[in-house]
């Protein structure tokens, strides 16, 4: 089954009818096979030679598969995340920490979108305690400037999404902080990182 396909054709197909068909079958997927449809989905987001549209719809449709605005669906999502495999968790947070580092700005906001999303389902539960410790490091003046941009912006989605008062969040708030002070420091020669920096801090508060 070629998900690129299925995605191009979702987004790009100028025939309505074939993207109406695209879209049922990824519903269908969803529902019938979610662990190799979201296998599929990460290795579409992971692909450097697809199209960036295909690898922006990979990435926001798999975020789409863990979190929602209407609290019950948020909360089945969550679950369907929880009772995953650890395999398959741990394969789609690495490539996700991957796809923040490409050079595609588009990209790097849909898979920080997706980070964010894991992040909500486990820091909570004490989990991916790793994720700030990499984003602290992608954040160190030394970093290219995208690499710094996509992780400040994964910080703000973070703090915007998460419950300020649960202790698994606050427990990272330290990390949080340092790496919001290494992007908004007058020392950061980047506007962009600064800016994404400031906003993060806006959302940490």
């Amino acid at each position: 089954m070629d998900i690129g396909q299925i995605l191009e054709n979702a987004i790009m197909n100028p025939d309505p009818a074939k993207r109406s068909e695209a879209e049922a079958q990824m519903q269908a997927m969803s529902k019938d096979h979610f662990v190799m449809y979201i296998g599929l989905l990460t290795e579409a987001l992971a692909d450097e030679s697809k199209r960036a549209e295909v690898r922006i719809l990979a990435g926001i449709t798999l975020k789409n598969e863990l979190t929602s605005k209407d609290a019950s669906k948020k909360r089945h999502q969550a679950e369907r995340w929880i009772n995953l495999d650890q395999a398959s968790k741990s394969q789609i947070k690495e490539i996700s920490l991957k796809s923040l580092l490409t050079q595609n700005d588009r990209v790097a906001n849909a898979a920080a979108q997706l980070v964010a999303a894991i992040a909500d389902i486990e820091l909570p539960r004490q989990e991916w305690n790793e994720l700030i410790s990499i984003i602290v490091e992608n954040t160190k003046p030394e970093k290219p400037e995208h690499v710094k941009r996509s992780s400040l912006l994964t910080i703000g989605y973070i703090c915007e999404t998460s419950d300020p008062n649960d202790a698994g969040v606050v427990s990272q708030s330290n990390g949080i902080l340092i790496a919001i002070v290494q992007g908004a420091q007058s020392s950061e020669p980047s506007k962009v990182v600064r800016l994404t920096a400031l906003n993060a801090l806006v959302d940490s508060l």
